[in-house]
């Protein structure tokens, strides 16, 4: 037989093992799988401290984030919520208060630029799919899976109207490619090709006599 001391010893440890191997006291909550979404708001310019707000398909959104000086932002969102619509507003470029209320598409983790480009296309989308305006949609979305699928066609529909305008298109976006929206590019019109065609538009529209502003063309 063990002497009393030794048996002292040993059934506490025995017990504090037997409960690390079961869970502890079963109070630990399961992780939920989740996938990390960035990326640049723009307008041109970047968008600094700029909120980004989010509304997913299966609910369970994340709180806004707020864009740095750079216009960058990162959310993490539940793998089971995805599809997810991305909203940013306010914050300055240049200096200079923002008034564009911008829209984008998360299909899952990644690369999800917020720009003049991923608004128009997805409002096409939108449009499409639901026969809603951005505004309307955005309140009460519907219709995922047909504006999410249709996203692609609306991005090469926007690219095939700018290329007939006459804009001077990065090479990079091609026929059938969701560069605008998935590939990382930094707001400097003067070394990146996405931020130069930002500018481009933004000029163009300032300059147009067909829109009074960029609300309008969308």
């Amino acid at each position: 037989m063990s002497p009393p001391s030794f048996r002292r010893t040993l059934i506490p440890l025995l017990m504090i093992l037997a409960l690390s191997a079961c869970g502890g006291d079963g109070d630990d909550t399961p992780s939920v799988p989740s996938s990390a979404v960035s990326g640049t708001a723009a307008v041109g310019a970047a968008l600094s401290g700029a909120t980004v707000s989010v509304k997913c398909s299966g609910g369970n959104a994340p709180g806004n984030a707020t864009t740095t000086a750079a216009g960058g932002y990162t959310l993490t969102i539940p793998d089971a919520s995805f599809p997810c619509v991305l909203r940013v507003s306010g914050g300055n470029a240049n200096a200079v208060a923002n008034t564009l209320v911008l829209h984008s598409l998360a299909k899952g983790g990644g690369t999800v630029n917020i720009t003049p480009l991923t608004d128009l296309a997805l409002a096409r989308s939108i449009g499409t799919a639901a026969g809603q305006s951005m505004t309307t949609w955005f309140n009460t979305p519907s219709n995922w899976s047909q504006v999410s699928d249709g996203l692609t066609a609306a991005l090469d529909a926007l690219r095939q109207a700018l290329d007939d305008a006459g804009y001077d298109l990065p090479a990079s976006w091609t026929a059938g490619s969701t560069t605008p929206l998935n590939s990382t590019f930094t707001p400097n019109p003067a070394t990146d090709p996405f931020d130069a065609l930002l500018e481009t538009i933004a000029e163009a529209i300032e300059s147009s006599g067909a829109y009074e502003d960029y609300q309008a063309l969308l």
